[in-house]
C-alpha cells in the first residue's frame, strides 16, 4: 500500500484499540440501573395491585355487612311495628 494512503487512513479512521477504551464500570453501572430501575417498578406496581386488592375486599366486606345490618334492622321493625302482624 501507499506510504501516503496508509497516512490518510490513519488520520480518518482511528486505531483499533481506541474505541476500547471504556471505562471498565460503565456497562456494569447502567445494566445495574436499569435492573434496578425495573426492580422498583415493578415494586411500585405490585404495591399498587395490593392496596387495590385490599380496597375491594374492604367494600365488599362493608356492603355485605351493611346489607345484613339494613335487613336486620328491618326484620327488627316488622317484628315490633303496632299497625302490621307479622307473616300473617
Amino acid at each position: 500500500m501507499d506510504a501516503r494512503l496508509q497516512r490518510a487512513l490513519n488520520q480518518v479512521a482511528p486505531a483499533q484499540d481506541t474505541a476500547m477504551h471504556v471505562p471498565a464500570g460503565s456497562v456494569a453501572s447502567h445494566l445495574g440501573t436499569t435492573s434496578r430501575s425495573y426492580f422498583y417498578f415493578t415494586t411500585v406496581t405490585l404495591a399498587l395491585c395490593l392496596v387495590f386488592a385490599v380496597a375491594t375486599i374492604m367494600v365488599l366486606v362493608v356492603q355485605k355487612t351493611v346489607s345484613g345490618l339494613l335487613f336486620f334492622a328491618f326484620l327488627i321493625y316488622v317484628q315490633f311495628s303496632p299497625e302490621t302482624e307479622p307473616w300473617r
